[in-house]
């Protein structure tokens, strides 16, 4: 996307539901933080910094892993904004006209001691998927060998409960975890789940997955999305609720 991409880093996009309305992850002003862009006669415009949130911490800060909710009015994301509960934290902001609020943390049982980004949002707000660091010993001995110290990733869910509260996050089953997982991204259908893993049988270090929940609740074998993979690494989608366009990061830096 013309508009989106620049010599430095855009990541992880977030399209509203009704197509118009993108939020990305970029570095471009010397540090991660939240931009929106709008699609205006076909064009998407430059990527505005969304201040509530940019500017809620300090410079140090990491912002990233936009998610915006199914009606637009709740941006779900992570940063290592200091008094949270671990190293990084989920955070939502709410619409306040044609901005959004200071950040809320999500708190716990999602936010831990360690880790927690990349949330996504179902379109029914009652399932949130997010990744979790994992520093379990790698299974695949030749990914580990690769791999090295790097860390690597899981997913997770948790439900809503009563009172704004969510339940303990589940660990998503084997054949979806694996070793390395990464930005989970559930469709509108509330039950497609696109992600990014880095397991034997791909073109790259990561590719993309895509599995369903069937009526009784049990998730399918992981199929790649062939059509986008690449030797070079394809992650971070996100999918327009018709289902007729995927944006996706490529080679690490651009959308």
């Amino acid at each position: 996307i013309e508009a989106f991409n620049t010599d430095k880093i855009e990541y992880a996009p977030s399209i509203s539901a009704d197509g118009r309305t993108m939020i990305i992850e970029s570095n471009r002003n010397g540090r991660y933080q939240l931009f929106d862009s709008r699609l205006v006669d076909g064009n998407w415009t430059e990527p505005n910094p969304i201040g509530p949130i940019n500017d809620f911490g300090d410079s140090t800060d990491l912002i990233g892993g936009p998610s915006i909710s199914f009606d637009g009015n709740t941006l779900f994301f992570f940063a290592s904004f200091r008094n949270g509960f671990g190293s990084e934290d989920i955070y939502y902001s709410m619409r306040e006209g044609d901005s959004w609020s200071e950040p809320i943390n999500i708190g716990e049982p999602i936010n831990s001691n360690g880790y927690e980004g990349f949330p996504s949002i179902s379109a029914d707000g009652k399932t949130l998927y997010f990744v979790r660091q994992n520093f379990n010993p790698l299974e695949d001995k030749d990914l580990a060998k690769e791999w090295g110290n790097k860390a690597c990733f899981s997913l997770y869910l948790s439900k809503k409960l009563a009172d704004d509260k969510w339940s303990q996050p589940e660990l998503l089953p084997y054949p979806i975890n694996q070793d390395c997982e990464k930005a989970p991204r559930i469709m509108a259908d509330n039950k497609t789940l696109i992600f990014a893993s880095n397991r034997l049988g791909g073109k790259g270090s990561f590719d993309l997955y895509q599995t369903h929940l069937t009526p009784i609740g049990d998730w399918v074998q992981p199929v790649a999305l062939e059509f986008v993979n690449s030797a070079l690494p394809d992650q971070f989608s996100s999918i327009t609720a018709q289902g007729d366009l995927l944006y996706y990061v490529h080679n690490a830096n651009d959308i």
